[in-house]
């Protein structure tokens, strides 16, 4: 009976939570990455499969935050933000002719 008990525990932990939730940001460029599955590699880079793209990324410089699945879904399904518009600064105002001085 303990036999049973333990494997059917085991295995409803196995089905319903095993998976961690990783919010990885590229410290050189700011990009942020979605992974379930980060590989730390001997030269300290970390590898992952991006969630969002679907695709093999390697970063020689990362910060990796564990979250929970409710903040991973909320960000990775999130709207990208709008892109930064740039602006041209005004000119500067015009200076009043002064007479010179005699």
């Amino acid at each position: 009976m303990k036999r049973s008990t333990l494997f059917v525990g085991t295995m409803l932990f196995v089905a319903c939570g095993g998976t961690n939730y990783y919010i990885v940001k590229d410290n050189s460029s700011g990009q942020t990455y979605y992974a379930t599955e980060v590989k730390k590699l001997d030269s300290g880079a970390v590898q992952l499969k991006d969630a969002k793209t679907q695709a093999d990324v390697t970063l020689p410089n990362s910060s990796v935050q564990q979250v929970s699945k409710d903040e991973y879904n909320a960000k990775l399904h999130a709207p990208a933000p709008p892109a930064a518009t740039q602006t041209t600064p005004a000119p500067a105002p015009a200076q009043a002719a002064t007479p010179p001085e005699k």
